[in-house]
């Protein structure tokens, strides 16, 4: 599996040859798309854009309606969050396009599309965000096992090499401890094994506006702690396809 961990303003490999536990850090999305298409393990097309879908809101979640339509049409319009003045034109056409990469917490409302997608011609993956949290940190999320179940049917129309998982933010508090974490993890990975080859994990950032929610602070040996038990979790959950696996 491939690990992203966002707090590291550098890329590389953590190995430990020991227990055949590989670490990749990615300080980027695009240079994490470079090095998936580097191993032929998605195939993208040329010198094209990638698009990204969406960091700002949930599309294939909440408005798969409206991004179809923007396909259809072959361009979106686009507001810059900072500077409410300037709108852009982004061209959508296939021929301009080299992947579509969406973020979702719940595709379930986008399956319908993915045969009309395919028509159109794009390549595209998902990177899916399953955390283990409650309504108490996630609000307006489905039901868990709902989102393990779409995940696994997502796997079976577009193949688990276009999905990457994202265990995404790590949080500490009373309830999701490190010892929680490492748990929950691990039961996650029983049940998402079969669907998907990469797993992304990151840690909060703590700032003004989350920590009401009595979070702690990682320290640098917690996260070591971490990324180490979920590489271990992840060696365990091998598949056939070696060449696709890489462990945490």
């Amino acid at each position: 599996m491939i690990c992203r961990l966002k707090n590291f303003l550098y890329e590389g490999k953590y190995i430990d040859k020991r227990k055949n536990v590989e670490i990749e850090f990615f300080n980027s999305a695009q240079s994490m798309i470079e090095k998936l298409n580097s191993k032929n393990i998605l195939q993208t097309r040329g010198e094209r854009n990638d698009i990204i879908v969406s960091r700002r809101t949930d599309i294939p979640g909440c408005y798969p309606e409206w991004f179809m339509n923007r396909l259809r049409d072959k361009y979106v319009m686009t507001r810059n969050p900072m500077n409410f003045h300037q709108v852009s034109q982004i061209n959508l056409s296939p021929d301009f396009i080299e992947c579509i990469v969406f973020w979702t917490k719940n595709a379930v409302p986008f399956m319908d599309y993915l045969e009309e997608l395919n028509r159109m011609g794009y390549m595209y993956m998902f990177q899916y965000t399953i955390t283990p949290y409650d309504n108490t940190l996630e609000k307006n999320i489905s039901d868990k096992s709902d989102i393990i179940k779409n995940v696994l049917e997502l796997s079976e129309k577009i193949e688990k090499k276009r999905i990457v998982w994202r265990y995404d933010p790590i949080l500490l508090n009373d309830t999701y401890t490190v010892n929680r974490h490492i748990e929950l993890f691990e039961e996650m990975c029983s049940l998402l094994y079969t669907a998907v080859n990469h797993v992304v994990i990151s840690f909060i950032d703590l700032y003004q506006k989350n920590r009401g929610y009595r979070l702690y602070e990682l320290s640098t040996d917690e996260i070591t702690h971490l990324a180490q038990a979920f590489g271990e979790i992840g060696a365990k959950y091998k598949t056939s396809d070696k060449d696709l696996l890489r462990k945490l």
